[in-house]
């Protein structure tokens, strides 16, 4: 067990065999990010005390720095085609422990920005290392321009205590709506990755490289599209060191870190399988369409061949009707001449209204003809996105169930760990 100096958070209870993924992913008495900042403030709490620092002091787990060179945001490309040079925001951090990091979080960023979708913000350790904080929110294959909704607040960006998600928070907004101010999740990026885009994501996790934090880190924004124009006036880089806490304190970050992972991968699931019944929906209705047009073209290949008969007949009628007169006209009668003229021109007006009913009706086929190869295209395509989309969900199937692997052995790990 944890000394009495470093304490014991309470266990982490495994589900039973039978648990669904609802089970794995879902609540707990505890939850999990509330079971690591409760290990991380008891480890740094007992480390910081047993070298005289006092107990006030002790409840700051976190080395903020402030960030230098905010300014206005570069304005995109008017064609929206690529991103402009951005506007790097500096933080210099000194005095932290050459340590693995427990927590990175972005607050105090105040800025303001028209349409969301156009911006890209990412952070960059002293390593190289960095991680998407958001991008192009809302572009998806439904809407490549993005979110038109607008930044005009305080934000920050952290995995602790379930943030908001920035994505379905502008989902709800017009173009004249500003994003409330408060704590969100960092996310997966739109465009042109527009499958998998405003999935959560962990900030600590993408930066496990850094060995020494110390260094210039950056913010930087890019701007993607012309004609709106934003500024930063503050934001502030936290930090903090898993140096000095208690020995479970790598477990719990790693069992954090596998439950962002199992709630993203649960998330990304339920966006593909609602992907794949739209994709069904509109299969169907494609396959309704090819069929009713098949049959519309069948009927007016069999109108038009009537029609082509019909003329055919009427012109046997004519020719018919042509000779009778000729042989009236050798017997000199008049009553008879009279008669094969008539008849004549009777058939002439048969063939005259049926050649008009022929183009009418072969008009109509080669309508009927183009609009069922169309249909019929639609349904190959809509056959494949949706045997694409059932693939994507079988994709993510796979890695929810990864995810949950590994968020089952994390969760033993870290019980094994406090019962050491």
């Amino acid at each position: 067990m944890l000394s009495p100096a470093l304490g014991c958070a309470p266990r982490f209870e495994e589900p039973d065999a039978g648990s669904g993924a609802a089970e794995i992913l879902g609540e707990r008495p505890m939850n999990l990010r509330t079971l690591l900042v409760t290990v991380v403030a008891v480890g740094i709490a007992a480390a910081t005390t047993a070298v005289g620092v006092s107990p006030a002091q002790a409840t700051s787990t976190w080395t903020s720095v402030a960030g230098t060179g905010v300014g206005s945001i570069p304005d995109g490309d008017v064609l929206c085609t690529t991103f402009a040079g951005p506007l790097v925001v500096s933080f210099s951090v000194t005095g932290m422990p050459v340590a693995p990091l427990s927590g990175v979080r972005i607050s105090g960023l105040q800025m303001t920005h028209p349409w969301v979708g156009d911006l890209d913000v990412e952070l960059f350790a002293p390593n190289a290392s960095g991680a998407t904080v958001f991008s192009r929110v809302g572009s998806t294959a439904a809407a490549p321009a993005g979110d038109s909704s607008n930044l005009g607040g305080t934000y920050s960006f952290s995995d602790e205590s379930t943030p908001n998600n920035l994505w379905s928070e502008a989902a709800g907004l017009g173009t004249a709506d500003v994003i409330p101010s408060g704590r969100y999740a960092a996310t997966t990026p739109g465009a042109p990755d527009l499958t998998n885009g405003g999935q959560q994501t962990s900030l600590t996790q993408a930066f496990s490289s850094v060995a020494d934090p110390n260094g210039t880190w950056t913010l930087e924004f890019a701007d993607h599209c012309g004609g709106d124009t934003g500024s930063v006036t503050a934001v502030t880089l936290q930090l903090q060191s898993s140096a000095g806490l208690g020995p479970c304190t790598g477990f719990a970050m790693e069992l954090n870190s596998a439950q962002i992972a199992a709630d993203s991968a649960a998330s990304a699931l339920t966006t593909s399988r609602d992907a794949a019944a739209t994709a069904a929906e509109t299969l169907g209705a494609a396959k309704a369409t090819a069929s009713a047009t098949a049959e519309a073209g069948t009927r007016a290949q069999a109108a038009s061949t009537a029609a082509q008969g019909a003329v055919a007949s009427a012109t046997g009628a004519v020719t018919k009707a042509a000779t009778a007169l000729k042989k009236a006209k050798k017997s000199h009668r008049k009553a008879a001449i009279a008669r094969a003229a008539k008849a004549l021109k009777a058939a002439t007006i048969r063939l005259s209204t049926a050649k008009k009913t022929a183009a009418a009706t072969s008009t109509t086929l080669s309508t009927a003809q183009a609009t069922a190869a169309t249909a019929a295209q639609d349904q190959v395509t809509a056959q494949g996105a949706r045997d694409a989309a059932v693939t994507v969900v079988t994709s993510r199937q796979a890695t929810l169930a990864a995810a949950q692997d590994t968020l089952a052995e994390k969760k033993k790990a870290y019980a094994f760990c406090l019962d050491a």
